[in-house]
């Protein structure tokens, strides 16, 4: 925590080091770098209180297994103070934290709520990296009407990420009703509650979580998903609901430590519920 703290207060360097990326906190002159290379700018938003979710965006930035997630981008770091605040009215973001990527022209091709993990930003600059690429063939497509079922759930996710979110709502149901890839439904749902959570809107979030997790298609989603409407849960007093999948999430063995041991946090902090809980470090 000490290296963190030191490393963001120390601003006036133009450039700081994290893990094996190097985030600039300077905005102005990366987005100038960045349109004269070509470049699409990531730019982490990191609440100046260090909150639970600053906490974790920022352990997941100092994490090495974060530095494919910066791959062909250029990375920025910013702190209110350091021209978030302004960055937050330009793009219309609400408080806490967040991970946003630009287009070059400073266009946005996506943003999400950062309260993730390693492994869910490296997934969300794959998605960002993706839409870049094929946003304009794949949009074509669809308005050909050729756009395949799974074509249609990512353009639905894409527009979730990009806050459009009736544009999403309405693709994601051409999706259901073409029977799309469960993996790419998930997808789509998590980027719809995402897209609420940026709003700070948990209870809306909610729903598209639960939706997203009974179209998980896999253990990685699962696992995503159940942390996701999780924390919705908690966030809305609702400790019937956190409670069995914090449970579930404490007692996986498929959980990276760090997130267990946050997971296990929330538990304490919930009301009993359904009795006792038995965290996977208590058994014998």
């Amino acid at each position: 925590m000490l290296r963190l703290l030191l490393a963001l207060a120390s601003l006036v360097a133009p450039v700081v080091a994290r893990a094996e990326a190097r985030w600039s906190t300077n905005f102005e002159g990366s987005k100038s770098l960045a349109k004269r290379q070509g470049k699409p700018l990531m730019v982490a938003l990191v609440p100046e209180g260090f909150g639970g979710g600053g906490r974790r965006l920022n352990a997941t930035l100092l994490d090495k297994a974060s530095a494919a997630a910066t791959r062909g981008f250029s990375p920025v770091l910013l702190l209110d103070s350091n021209g978030g605040s302004q960055f937050r009215r330009r793009y219309g973001l609400g408080e806490g934290p967040y991970v946003v990527y630009l287009e070059p022209s400073g266009t946005l091709v996506a943003r999400t709520f950062g309260s993730m993990w390693p492994q869910d930003l490296v997934e969300t600059s794959e998605r960002a990296r993706w839409m870049r690429a094929n946003w304009k063939r794949v949009d074509a497509l669809r308005r050909q009407g050729k756009a395949s079922p799974a074509d249609l759930a990512a353009l639905a996710e894409g527009y979730a990420m990009r806050g459009r979110e009736p544009e999403a709502a309405a693709l994601l149901a051409q999706a259901v009703a073409k029977k799309a890839p469960a993996s790419a439904l998930c997808n789509a749902y998590t980027a719809l509650g995402d897209s609420r959570r940026c709003r700070y809107d948990f209870v809306a979030a909610a729903p598209f979580y639960q939706k997203a997790l009974d179209h998980s298609a896999s253990l990685r989603q699962r696992r995503r998903t159940q942390y996701r409407l999780a924390i919705c849960y908690f966030r809305t007093n609702q400790p019937y609901r956190s409670q069995p999948i914090l449970t579930e999430l404490a007692n996986a063995p498929d959980v990276p430590a760090p997130q267990r041991e946050f997971v296990e946090r929330l538990m304490e902090r919930t009301p009993p519920v359904f009795g006792p809980v038995q965290s996977r470090g208590s058994r014998r």
